[in-house]
């Protein structure tokens, strides 16, 4: 049922172009795999590194159907 299991790495950053110097940077380790009929799940676990951390974690899934 899992076709073509890959783990992946995300990478989020934030920062106000004008006024404020607040930055916010994260990493999200995660996973892909087709799940059938042109469909597939991610999912990955957000850490928050830089920056105010609005939370500790935080979990990310998705099902995305290609067309």
């Amino acid at each position: 049922m899992l076709k073509h299991l890959c783990a992946t790495v995300a990478t989020n950053f934030h920062t106000r172009l004008s006024g404020g110097t607040t930055s916010y940077f994260s990493i999200t380790p995660g996973m892909r795999t087709g799940i059938g009929r042109d469909w597939y799940l991610l999912a990955g676990l957000e850490v928050p590194l830089v920056g105010p951390l609005p939370f500790a974690n935080q979990a990310i899934v998705q099902a995305i159907k290609n067309f």
